[in-house]
């Protein structure tokens, strides 16, 4: 049994090496991205049942301000991100997304 030995003709090999690289580099630029948030910040106004408009300008503030949201008489329900949330739906609840920061990303009703 004998084995056949490919032989590539001078200057071949130095090709193949040269478009073997190439397509290494441009499947390199196909590794997937993690897609950007595209939810949105607030409500839309014929939808904001929990009024997250008026304290609109909590986004990206600290966790800290949230003080100004405490004497609302709706309730408020803070999610914070890993914690587990009730699936339950009551339309004047204010939700507030924090980041892993304590920073405000994001404000629902529900």
């Amino acid at each position: 049994m004998t084995v056949s030995r490919l032989t590539f003709r001078p200057g071949l090999r130095r090709r193949f090496a040269s478009l073997s690289g190439c397509a290494l580099i441009a499947l390199s630029a196909c590794v997937p991205t993690t897609p950007a948030d595209t939810r949105p910040t607030l409500p839309e106004p014929g939808n904001d049942t929990c009024s997250a408009r008026s304290v609109a300008n909590l986004i990206g503030q600290n966790e800290s301000m949230l003080v100004a949201v405490t004497g609302r008489r709706d309730p408020v329900r803070i999610i914070r991100p890993g914690r587990p949330v009730t699936m339950d739906y009551i339309e004047t609840r204010l939700n507030i997304e924090l980041s892993d920061a304590g920073i405000v990303e994001r404000m629902t009703c529900g």
